[in-house]
C-alpha cells in the first residue's frame, strides 16, 4: 500500500508529455501536514502545495464513498472528521477553502 505513490510516479514518467507534470502531487499525497505521511515524512510548507490538495480531494472522496468495510459519510460528516480527528493530516488552511464549496449554500447545494 505504501508504495502506490511511488508506483504513480513511475507510471506518469511513462507519460510524461501528458502527465509528468503531476509527478509532485501523485508522490506527496500521503504526506500529512504533521510530518506523519509517508513516502518522505515531509512536513507543512515542504509538502507540494499540489499535493496538499490532492490529499484534501482524495479523503474527501474516500470518507464519501462506500466501501466493503465502511458505509459512506455525508459530505458534512467527513468535513467534520478532516477538520476534527484527522486534521494534522492536513493544511489547515487549504481545508478551510474547501469546506465552503460542500457547506451550506456551497455548489454541493445548488
Amino acid at each position: 500500500m505504501h508504495m502506490h505513490p511511488q508506483w504513480g510516479v513511475e507510471l506518469l514518467h511513462s507519460m510524461q508529455r501528458e502527465l509528468g507534470h503531476a509527478s509532485a502531487a501523485i508522490l506527496a499525497h500521503h504526506e500529512h501536514w504533521d510530518g506523519s505521511g509517508y513516502p518522505a515524512g515531509l512536513v507543512g510548507n515542504a509538502i507540494p502545495i499540489s499535493a496538499r490538495i490532492v490529499a484534501i480531494v482524495n479523503a474527501f472522496d474516500g470518507l464519501t464513498t462506500a466501501h466493503a468495510y465502511e458505509r459512506a459519510r455525508s459530505p458534512f460528516e467527513a468535513l467534520a472528521l478532516m477538520g476534527n480527528e484527522l486534521s494534522g493530516r492536513f493544511d489547515i488552511d487549504l481545508l478551510r477553502r474547501f469546506v465552503p464549496v460542500w457547506g451550506p449554500g456551497g455548489v454541493a447545494d445548488a
